[in-house]
């Protein structure tokens, strides 16, 4: 009898729907747990949650971070490159005055030069024309001299004609204006085209030269990219 009837109970349970009360029971059961493990359930989810936004505020901290290293980086660079830059005008501007003071040497004593060899011609000239009446008064300033124990040179003809020949170089110089004296040992166009083209030079020099990065940050593609063209 019991093996028939539960038989025909499971028949009937195949065929219709359990008891209410079963229902009530398993939804029952289920709020049950769901009331038991609420809060170990809210607390894991609170938790992973936590560490989640942790993590993103630990990224955005890092980021800011990264951004003020980044920005100092630069700022300390281009502190580097101005200083850089101001050196390299004040040595430009030193090479260009050093350059234009050799010159204006270089001019006075081309002026000093033309002076001593125009003494030089007037000397060959007069030696051409008065060779004996020189000789025999250079002769006599010679016998002077070893009568005193030294030798002055006092009449010796030839100084005299070679400081006739400075004075009245000098004195053409002298009557000169400010300007026209100025003008004889300023800067002629091919010494200033010398000057200019060295301090072009110069300056390309300075702009194609790449900066003084770490190597470590030329191996970046951008940065190669940048010095490839860098004074460009």
């Amino acid at each position: 009898m019991q093996i028939m009837y539960f038989y025909l109970e499971g028949r009937k349970s195949f065929m219709k729907p359990l008891l209410a009360r079963f229902y009530r029971r398993v939804a029952g059961n289920e709020c049950f747990q769901l009331d038991q493990y609420y809060h170990e359930n809210m607390q894991l989810k609170i938790r992973t949650l936590l560490e989640a936004a942790k993590g993103q505020i630990e990224y955005g901290q890092l980021h800011k971070e990264f951004r003020d290293v980044k920005a100092e980086l630069i700022n300390t660079f281009l502190m580097n490159e101005q200083l850089n830059l101001q050196r390299h005008v004040a040595e430009r501007s030193q090479n260009i005055l050093k350059q234009a003071q050799q010159a204006e040497q270089i001019n006075q004593n081309r002026l000093l030069s033309d002076i001593i060899e125009a003494a030089q011609k007037s000397l060959d000239t007069n030696l051409k024309s008065n060779l004996p009446e020189i000789q025999k008064a250079s002769f006599k300033s010679a016998l002077r001299g070893l009568a005193q124990g030294k030798m002055t040179y006092e009449n010796d003809p030839l100084i005299d004609m070679i400081l006739k020949t400075i004075r009245e170089h000098v004195s053409k110089i002298q009557n000169l204006s400010p300007a026209e004296q100025k003008k004889l040992i300023s800067l002629s166009k091919d010494q200033l085209a010398a000057i200019q083209a060295n301090d072009k030079k110069a300056k390309e020099d300075f702009l194609r030269a790449e900066p003084k990065i770490d190597q470590t940050l030329k191996n970046y593609d951008n940065v190669k990219r940048q010095l490839a063209s860098w004074g460009q």
